[in-house]
């Protein structure tokens, strides 16, 4: 009914079945509008070939039971079933990925070899939600918003402890599922925009933000990230994450934001930060300006239109090349 010339899926629910639209009327369906008005077809999906990429890594996944974390890290390859057929009938012209272009040799093998092409689509943040607003004072020194679960706390546990150690009741923790005896202020809602965002208050209440990830997002080569640190930014935050190595190639580490190689080290640069307001402010607006430049959700639509629009050969790898005037920073 609606005709259009771009279709937008995702190949899998996210307990990584088929999509619902893998069927044989839908897939015939998508066939007859590109054939009939050359409709084009992107569609996200997670790696083809996950469990290569970690061969090499020494870390158990089949020890944590946290919903989605073996599903997502012991998948089966694919494609499989449905997918293979979209495929194969040759309906699909890019997959989009979060993951860092570095691994797609491995992590998309077999779409690769089937002919896909795949752009690398790192999260990004929303301008129209995320903002600077002001606040009458400093609620918080330090502040972390995420929820936890088993796999998260192997890296972000001795994070969270230093900080709790250093800056006591200074340090305000907002989410859910934290192991007991963590002290939580509960779950904060991330919703609206402006001033009407509990989220954006609770980071302009405070003078620094941190970010962390999960293992697999802190290995000394390139796998992915989060959207937390692209919010932080556009919030104008002050931002210091743990060592996830995608993020000096996205944002400029000393400028936009800082990165910390252990906990002992993060709690070292927060202190700085916290005794240094025309830092804050300025890591604040270089953060922001990077973030609006290169990494809102619009430009990666943006993106996308135009790798779809140059029509390359198949079975391509398409970098996240971002606004004029932004080069892709590689970590030394």
């Amino acid at each position: 009914a609606q005709r259009p010339d771009l279709f937008l899926g995702c190949l899998q629910r996210p307990d990584r079945s088929p999509a619902a639209w893998l069927n044989a009327s839908d897939l015939d369906a998508i066939e007859r509008h590109r054939g009939e008005r050359g409709m084009q077809v992107a569609v996200r999906s997670g790696p083809s070939n996950m469990g290569d990429l970690f061969n090499a890594e020494r870390i158990d996944f089949d020890r944590f039971h946290d919903a989605g974390v073996q599903s997502f890290y012991t998948q089966p390859e694919r494609p499989h079933g449905p997918e293979r057929s979209a495929i194969e009938r040759g309906l699909i012209d890019v997959v989009r990925s979060p993951f860092h272009r570095a691994c797609f040799g491995v992590a998309f093998r077999s779409f690769l070899d089937l002919g896909l092409s795949v752009i690398e689509e790192p999260h990004a943040a929303d301008a129209t939600r995320y903002e600077p607003i002001q606040t009458a004072e400093r609620v918080h020194d330090v502040l972390f918003v995420g929820n936890c679960w088993t796999f998260k706390w192997a890296n972000m546990g001795p994070y969270i402890e230093a900080l709790h150690d250093r800056f006591d009741g200074r340090f305000a923790l907002f989410g859910e599922r934290w192991p007991a005896g963590v002290r939580t202020r509960g779950r904060l809602e991330d919703a609206g925009g402006g001033d009407k965002n509990p989220f954006n208050r609770a980071v302009a209440a405070s003078a620094v933000s941190v970010a962390l990830h999960e293992p697999s997002q802190v290995l000394p080569w390139r796998f992915s990230g989060n959207e937390r640190v692209f919010k932080l930014l556009l919030c104008g935050a002050a931002v210091v994450s743990d060592p996830n190595p995608i993020l000096s190639d996205y944002l400029t580490p000393g400028d936009a934001l800082e990165l910390a190689d252990g906990p002992e080290q993060m709690v070292r640069k927060v202190e700085r930060l916290l005794d240094d307001p025309e830092r804050r402010a300025a890591m604040g607006r270089v953060g922001r300006e990077e973030v609006l430049r290169s990494h809102t959700y619009e430009v990666r639509a943006r993106r996308l239109r135009d790798v779809l629009g140059a029509r390359a050969d198949r079975g391509q790898v398409f970098g996240a090349v971002e606004a004029e005037g932004f080069e892709m920073r590689r970590a030394s």
